[in-house]
């Protein structure tokens, strides 16, 4: 029986290593993705700003894809840096805090995305790369080792994006409500 023990509590370290070693990729996949995007988007911005301008009135909406990704850059690495240090030193993140960061994750993309639309006037976007970037957190959520996380990932992005597609392409009037 205190063989089984050992084993068991073994198995329990080994697989906490390795899904602090998931969660941790992740979050570096994450880090280097976006911040790809957001030079990507400026490289595009500074060499085709007149095109930038027939679409959007202002540079806001760049400012908002930048924040955003700075913001969701920052969040990361603050995971990156928590995950390694508290893993080692014995602690773990509950289940529900991983369902709430996923949650804040997906919602700043959608409302990123409502923010956009409204500014461009352009519900094209949904059709966009820039939407693309849902995939890219569903992807990533099979790094953290949890089939139900990465399903209520999917679920959530999908409703999302369905909602406002809805909202967005049903009625041009909709799109002037404050949402």
């Amino acid at each position: 029986m205190h063989l089984r023990t050992r084993i068991q509590n073994l198995f329990e370290e080994l697989f906490y290593t390795e899904l602090s070693g998931s969660k941790r990729l992740r979050a570096g996949i994450l880090i280097g993705l976006l911040g790809f995007q957001g030079v990507s988007l400026l490289l595009i911005y500074l060499l085709s700003s007149e095109e930038y301008f027939r679409l959007f009135s202002s540079s806001i909406a760049l400012y908002a894809v930048l924040i955003f990704m700075v913001i969701i850059i920052i969040y990361e690495i603050i995971a990156w840096h928590f995950t390694g240090k508290y893993t080692n030193a014995g602690f773990t993140r509950t289940h529900y805090s991983a369902y709430l960061a996923t949650f804040i994750e997906i919602s700043l993309l959608s409302l990123l995305l409502i923010f956009i639309i409204r500014y461009s006037n352009q519900v094209i976007i949904l059709q966009s790369p820039a939407a693309l970037t849902y995939f890219l957190f569903i992807i990533l959520s099979i790094l953290r080792l949890d089939f139900k996380l990465s399903l209520f990932t999917g679920l959530l992005a999908a409703f999302q994006y369905v909602l406002i597609s809805f909202i967005f392409t049903r009625d041009p009037m909709l799109s002037l409500i404050h949402i």
